[in-house]
């Protein structure tokens, strides 16, 4: 009815897809897949597309929120 996949949810959050709010998401999750690898290198990191659970308290934070 709204759309494919994720598309109905992106357009909730404010400016959609080219919105500041759902840039900085995408960018946390890139950063919490890197800091999850704990390879303190320059090289290529192969990440999976998924961020673990031991890093989501850190990606929830870098958004604002403080899960308790």
């Amino acid at each position: 009815m709204g759309g494919e996949d994720i598309e109905p949810f992106i357009q909730l959050i404010e400016g959609g897809a080219e919105g500041q709010t759902y840039q900085d998401i995408n960018d946390f999750f890139y950063y919490s897949m890197i800091r999850s690898k704990k390879e303190n290198t320059t090289k290529t990191r192969k990440l999976e597309g998924r961020v673990p659970v031991d890093q989501l308290p850190f990606l929830m934070r870098a958004m604002g929120y403080y899960p308790t």
